[in-house]
This record gives structure tokens, sequence and C-alpha cells, in this order.
């Protein structure tokens, strides 16, 4: 990485960090931290376009699972913290 930026939202108790990667802004994790598949699709195409990875597209939705974070971020909402 060649550098990073973060910053705290109103009402959050977590930071979020951002990277730059090539000139290009990636978010490390938000809130709630969850994946992507539309982001990961994303990059991996822009990888595959400029030769940095080979090979097919793989169906990344099979792969990404967010209920875990989904239910812990409902169970944080509902105790009073």
């Amino acid at each position: 990485m060649t550098g990073r930026r973060g910053g705290t939202k109103r009402g959050y108790f977590s930071y979020n960090l951002a990277a730059d990667i090539f000139g290009l802004d990636f978010p490390q994790y938000d809130v709630p931290p969850t994946v992507d598949a539309g982001l990961l699709r994303e990059t991996a195409r822009l990888l595959r376009k400029h030769g940095f990875i080979a090979g097919k597209e793989v169906r990344l939705d099979d792969f990404v699972d967010n209920s875990l974070v989904r239910e812990a971020m409902g169970r944080i909402a509902s105790t009073d913290l």
C-alpha cells in the first residue's frame, strides 16, 4: 500500500481505513464489514484486463456469505452499549 487514510463515522465505534493502491482508493473495511461480490468481480476484471491475473471468471457469489456479519450487527444493534 502506498498510502492510508482513515476516520470514524458518527455513531460508529469502528475505524474505517482506506488504502491507495496504484492510485485507486480501496476501502479496507466499512460498517457493516460485509464483502461486496460486485466489487470483487470488478476488481478481478480489472486485474485480468491488465494482466495481473489469468484465467476465466469465477462466480464469486458462491463464496461470499455475509450472514454471520449481518447476524452480529443485528445483535449489536439490539443491545444497549
